[in-house]
């Protein structure tokens, strides 16, 4: 391909199945080696063993997706255990939005962001905070430079 001529997001990897193409690269011999590792093959993915419940079509997913309509807002709030925003039970249940944040000794960031089929907003909370999703699991998590200033 000539350079510039394609971005980092019209990259895919093959999902191996009766429909994908797997490029004539590295990328093709390591999914042929885990298929072989799994006892599999591309005709046993593509004929699901005779059952045609178990066929996999395979496909492709994007390397790289960045989010739409990304908004985001900093709040200040006093009491931990009060939401900050209603929740998507709270909509179906018809009950009132959480009084908005106000005043107070902590602030917390808000994000709206959309993401395609196959993205996960955890991922992209990671690179947006720079850290590891196990980092993200903990509430205590600071972001690796915040935790070298903090020293």
């Amino acid at each position: 391909a000539a350079a510039g001529r394609f971005r980092m997001q019209d990259v895919v990897i093959p999902l191996p199945g009766g429909c994908s193409l797997l490029p004539e690269n590295g990328v093709r011999d390591v999914i042929m080696s885990q298929l072989e590792r799994d006892g599999l093959s591309l005709e046993a993915l593509a004929t699901g063993g005779g059952q045609r419940d178990h066929r996999l079509p395979g496909g492709y997913r994007p390397v790289l997706a960045h989010p739409g309509d990304v908004q985001w807002r900093m709040v200040r709030y006093s009491d931990d255990k009060a939401p900050l925003l209603a929740s998507d039970g709270d909509a179906l249940e018809g009950r009132a939005a959480p009084d908005g944040p106000g005043d107070g000794p902590h602030s917390a960031l808000i994000i709206h962001f959309t993401l395609g089929v196959c993205c996960y907003a955890t991922m992209c909370l990671r690179e947006l905070c720079h850290c590891s999703s196990k980092e993200l699991q903990n509430p205590g998590c600071r972001p690796p430079a915040a935790a070298a200033e903090a020293q």
